[in-house]
């Protein structure tokens, strides 16, 4: 724009556009740009534009240096000479302030310092041998581009009704809070009121986090099993207040589908990592609760997997140790947790139940089976009855 006018013609921006999506899609020519899964969603959303060929500096030397920040200020100290500029950006950004110019020109030198740092990135990568890792990674970009674009069909009648039966379990939930804490704690959201009611008003020695004062999930488990019934009430009112906010509520795009921004090192060992868009709708796709899966839809034509190794890490734990009896299951093909959960329950390891709700242990929510795969995984890590105790709320005589 120049003094209020339109910098091109309609006309004009329509073949700089169409010149723009012949060379980014152009897989002869090689795109390089910074955390480039940002901009090729952005440009594919906006103008249908699927960008090939891309070299991201922010996976090479997230790859390189896995320790370092992986921000663009960071790597152009590291890499270049260009006095720091990153605040120029900000400035226009959040105020508004500078010239149309001077914010071309910060855009411009986005640009230019990635010719610089790339090629010396790459240089680092060969040295430390982990070329092969980044091909591995950047080979995910197009795949990452079109899983964030094209996102999961859900059934938005389904959670809509859900969420309505939740939110009067809330409502019934903090009513029996409120009566039970004879009104000391109305908000059972709210930390402070919390605290209150059992380090002041019940006199309870205060459990710590990092040294500050908690009462988060397991402090509130800890609280449970030293007799306190109502701390369970507020940690199931904490989660259906998640389950209704962050799931069944969360916003979906105009097409009734879910969607998720992808990161190929989101993640400080460098694995993949997903959140919300970058329009802020959709969800952490990769991180959803197995419940959720009923409201995830296959298309038309298709059918939705989920795949898994079958009891990969208890095989690892079997042959390394070595654990004979485990192994011997292993080779038999019997299931290593409906083994355990027999010996837990006296029964036949085939007369395990799998189905939820067949245990009585913990809230009697979990199967039985459930309780064997949690005590191998346990006994992998060695982990004492004391920490089971906490880890899945069961009382000290179950664990």
């Amino acid at each position: 724009v120049e003094e209020g006018h339109e910098y091109f013609a309609p006309e004009q921006e329509l073949e700089i556009w169409l010149g723009i999506g012949r060379l980014l899609e152009s897989k002869m020519i090689v795109k390089v740009g910074q955390n480039v899964i940002f901009d090729s969603s952005f440009i594919y959303k906006k103008y249908g534009i699927i960008t090939t060929n891309m070299e991201c500096t922010m996976v090479a030397h997230a790859i390189a240096f896995p320790d370092f920040p992986k921000g663009l200020d960071f790597m152009t100290a590291m890499y270049t000479k260009e006095p720091y500029y990153k605040d120029e950006g900000k400035r226009r950004i959040k105020t508004g302030g500078g010239t149309d110019e001077s914010f071309w020109i910060y855009n411009a030198k986005d640009s230019v310092v990635l010719t610089e740092i790339f090629p010396k990135v790459i240089r680092d990568l060969g040295k430390l041998n982990n070329i092969e890792a980044y091909r591995r990674q950047i080979k995910l970009l197009e795949i990452l581009l079109f899983m964030g674009a094209r996102g999961i069909r859900m059934d938005v009648a389904g959670m809509k009704e859900m969420s309505i039966v939740i939110k009067q379990q809330i409502k019934d939930l903090l009513k029996e809070i409120q009566e039970e804490s004879e009104g000391k704690i109305e908000n059972p959201s709210s930390i402070d009121e919390v605290k209150q009611y059992f380090y002041i008003h019940k006199g309870l020695q205060p459990y710590k986090n990092k040294g500050a004062i908690t009462v988060d999930a397991k402090a509130l488990t800890r609280i449970s099993i030293r007799g306190f019934p109502i701390a369970s009430k507020i940690k199931d009112y904490r989660k259906l207040i998640k389950k209704k906010g962050s799931y069944l509520d969360m916003i979906l795009d105009d097409d009734g589908r879910v969607r998720s921004s992808f990161n190929p090192v989101g993640t400080v060992n460098g694995r993949l990592s997903s959140s919300l868009t970058i329009f802020k709708t959709g969800a952490d796709l990769q991180n959803q609760p197995h419940w959720m899966k009923k409201f995830m839809l296959a298309d038309e034509g298709y059918v939705i997997y989920s795949m898994d190794l079958s009891q990969a890490e208890n095989r690892i734990v079997a042959y390394i140790a070595p654990e004979q009896t485990m192994m011997e299951a292993f080779e038999n093909g019997e299931d290593i947790h409906s083994k355990t959960a027999g010996l837990i329950f006296n029964k036949r390891p085939e007369d395990i139940s799998d189905v939820d709700g067949s245990s009585p242990l913990g809230n009697g929510e979990q199967s039985e089976r459930f309780w064997g795969k949690t005590c191998n995984h346990a006994l992998n890590y060695a982990m004492g009855a004391g920490q089971f105790s906490l880890e899945y709320a069961i009382s000290m005589k179950q664990a």
